[in-house]
């Protein structure tokens, strides 16, 4: 089975690029999911898009800015 079939089967939708864009682009308070030590880390960001980046600030000595 294919990754994009199994995420539709699981309830999430699978979105391609344009359409993440547009959804970003209409707003600016998001999360950032990553693991550290093997555990789950989530943080709310403020960001913006710059063309296609997204972009945010973090303190220098975050964990977000490792």
């Amino acid at each position: 089975m294919e990754q994009q079939e199994h995420a539709l089967l699981e309830g999430a939708p699978v979105l391609d690029a344009p359409e993440c864009m547009t959804l970003l682009a209409t707003r600016t308070l998001g999360r950032v999911a990553f693991t550290d030590a093997a555990l789950p880390q989530v943080f709310p960001v403020n960001f913006a898009l710059d063309g296609e980046t997204i972009v945010f600030r973090t303190a220098q000595r975050s964990r977000l800015a490792a």
